[in-house]
């Protein structure tokens, strides 16, 4: 942090900050060689990469002229960092101005300022070189006191992004911003003029509707299991908004290249005949059937370019390529950039099947029965056992592990709670699910190493990032990011669609059909779970506080579903952002992936650390996506397959977990004496609070 008065280079003295992130801070100062304010930009990153990067953007900016962006006054580097002298842009970046109003701009004045950035964006995407910006969010956009759009941070303009993550924070060097980036770019398959009208479009989006959109690689997510394309047009969601700049907006957003706009001449040109006074009359002309294409709103399909040779088994349009976009929405991987793809059928919120050149693979899972003992509790802690069976598959991962994936049934149940006691849970409503698979276990240690041993997707993973080590204890330290690649790489090995619960698929799974806070009753006994037990919940009966995670499965029951530890042990992971309340919330299987806070996820089901409050199936706790603690893990969700055939005969790993000849792995666990041994945490929405020794937080 540069203190005021500070004066760098016998020149500009700093006045005060502007805005911090990871990489570095924006400071006002006095230019006192004329008297002049100026922007100073300066990196706290260190290393060759990230030094070029902005020496480029700083020989970038310095050869534009345009009234949309800013111009470079000057550049230095000093041991404090490397510097950007700037000229000082007056007013608030969009995201500032957008939480501030708290609803819609009228669309009069959003049309007048993608006029304005359309024609920047003309004029870099002409430029020669040709500059992608790679980065437009509303934080990246400042409205002048005189109305006008200025365009800012051209750190990220490249050809080749930098594998250069910042911690703690969404953006990176190598320009990847949630909600904005488009399907190609969070894919790593390149960039291109059509890329930035993405991003455009998304920001004007949000401009329209005062709602974040949903991200690119949770659309494919939702589409991919047969629902609906979570983002709707901006004219349905905020009617004040023409059909025609609602329609051009969703266009501009659509998953394929080829579907948007194909320059931001071309769009600002569709944008012209909104440019009066008055837009809320303006009827577009019916389009020529050369123009439909262009103009209809484009339904969310897969683009051909990540069409793998080898379909994915289970549902004939979907591929392994289009498994791993869906669940890799954490970092980027560099790859070649594929065909084009083929204009999709005009046909709104509808998935278009990409072509395959082989023939589908549509064998379902090889399940198996098996029986496990079902439990209940009373008040006073008698536990009641009894026999049951239920359905499942095992994975074959490799080096002679398996994940065995439980059959959940699908059905209709209350979720939430009814009590005002804990406000996050309600209003309770009726939700309806489809089947899906569930792992029986929260992933393992020996599963997580087989996984992290697999060709990386978009991130790396550490091998061993447990505090307490065990082959068959759950993992934890890991965060929803590493969770994600998980899947990913699980995904692209088997062609099945692995990925976290929504946290509706989650609580039906862990209710298990009851209604009680418990899926063993309304009381949680010690005996059934790892869970703090000093304080009891219900009446229930007391017991001690685990100082570590324990072999999953070690109880010896399950719920009525025939899944175990889905109380205490570890909080898992799931899929969606956290809002403060169901209001609103999705009503079948779907995450809910808008209107929420998108750089915190949803934990579900307590910990070994937490009481049995927390330990609910209703309970909610939202934690950073990035956040690492050694009470944090998750289990896997599978979207189920189509009807059941004759499926093919076992891998010898997956007969031998099936006959139960896969030997139990050492659980022993190592406590690590020096590792505190309780979490520094306050009950602020319950009746209890307490405070632990901290083991932090780790970002990646």
């Amino acid at each position: 942090m540069l203190e005021p008065n500070l004066v760098l280079q016998g020149r500009y003295r700093i006045e005060e900050s502007l805005g911090r992130g990871g990489m570095g801070a924006v400071y006002r100062a006095i230019d006192e060689t004329f008297g002049s304010t100026v922007a100073i930009k300066q990196t706290l990153c260190e290393g060759a990469d990230l030094e070029k990067a902005f020496q480029r953007e700083a020989r970038l900016l310095n050869g534009l002229r345009h009234g949309a962006l800013p111009v470079v006054i000057d550049y230095f580097s000093e041991p404090r960092g490397q510097f950007l002298v700037m000229q000082y842009i007056p007013g608030d970046d969009f995201g500032a101005l957008l939480d501030r109003k708290g609803e819609p701009y009228a669309p009069e004045l959003v049309v007048r300022w993608a006029d304005q950035l359309l024609d920047a964006l003309q004029y870099l995407h002409e430029h020669d070189p040709q500059i992608i910006h790679r980065d437009i969010k509303p934080r990246n956009l400042k409205l002048t006191p005189r109305g006008e759009v200025v365009l800012l941070d051209f750190g990220l303009s490249k050809s080749t992004p930098l594998e250069t993550q910042v911690a703690g924070t969404s953006v990176s060097v190598l320009g990847y911003t949630p909600h904005y980036a488009p399907f190609e770019q969070i894919q790593g398959q390149g960039t291109d003029p059509r890329s930035d009208l993405f991003a455009l479009a998304a920001t004007l989006y949000h401009l329209l509707t005062a709602k974040l959109p949903p991200d690119a690689m949770v659309r494919a997510l939702t589409t991919m299991n047969g629902q609906a394309d979570p983002l709707e047009p901006a004219h349905v969601v905020n009617p004040a908004v023409p059909e025609a700049l609602g329609t051009l907006v969703h266009q501009a957003m659509a998953m394929g290249r080829d579907q948007r706009p194909q320059s931001a001449a071309a769009m600002r040109a569709a944008l012209a005949p909104l440019r009066g006074d008055s837009i809320a009359s303006v009827t577009p002309a019916a389009p020529s059937a050369a123009d439909a294409a262009t103009i209809a709103v484009p339904p969310l399909s897969v683009p051909q370019s990540l069409v793998a040779a080898t379909p994915y088994r289970g549902r004939p349009w979907l591929t392994a390529a289009v498994v791993v976009a869906a669940v890799a929405s954490i970092g980027l991987v560099v790859a070649a950039p594929g065909t084009k793809p083929s204009a999709p059928a005009v046909v709104p919120h509808e998935v278009v099947p990409a072509a395959v050149d082989a023939e589908p693979i549509t064998i379902p899972p090889a399940e198996r029965t098996f029986a496990f003992h079902a439990a209940t509790v009373a008040a006073g802690g008698a536990v009641t056992q009894s026999e049951r069976q239920a359905r499942s598959y095992f994975e074959d991962l490799g080096t002679g592990v398996a994940i065995e994936m439980v059959a959940i049934p699908g059905g209709e149940y209350l979720m939430g709670t009814a009590s005002a006691e804990y406000p996050d849970e309600t209003p309770q409503h009726t939700v309806t699910i489809q089947p899906f698979y569930l792992s029986r276990y929260e992933v393992t240690q020996a599963q997580w190493r087989a996984v992290a041993a697999l060709p990386r997707v978009a991130r790396p993973l550490n091998p061993e990032p447990s505090a307490f080590k065990g082959d068959d204890l759950p993992v934890e330290q890991v965060s929803w990011a590493d969770a994600m690649e998980f899947s990913a790489r699980l995904s692209r090995k088997t062609r099945h669609v692995y990925r976290l619960p929504s946290e509706a698929e989650w609580e039906y799974a862990a209710r298990a059909g009851t209604t009680t806070h418990f899926a063993f009753g309304d009381v949680l006994a010690p005996t059934l779970a790892s869970y703090d037990a000093t304080v009891p919940f219900g009446g229930g009966p007391r017991g001690t506080a685990p100082t570590s995670t324990v072999k999953v499965g070690s109880f010896g029951v399950a719920n009525a579903f025939g899944l175990a530890d889905m109380h205490g042990n570890v909080s898992e992971w799931c899929l969606g952002e956290y809002h403060p309340s169901y209001e609103g919330a999705p009503g079948d299987n779907r995450p809910w992936t808008t209107g929420g806070d998108s750089d915190r996820r949803v934990l579900r089901g307590g910990s070994w650390d937490d009481l049995a409050v927390d330990c609910r199936s209703a309970n909610r706790y939202s934690y950073p996506h990035a956040g690492r603690r050694p009470t944090i893990g998750f289990r896997l969700a599978m979207s189920l397959t189509p009807p059941p055939m004759t499926a093919a005969a076992p891998t010898p790993a997956i007969a031998a977990a099936q006959s139960g000849l896969l030997p139990p792995k050492d659980a022993r666990v190592d406590r690590r004496g020096s590792l505190p041994s309780r979490l520094d945490r306050e009950r602020v929405r319950g009746r209890f609070a307490r405070s632990r020794q901290p083991f932090g937080i780790t970002i990646p």
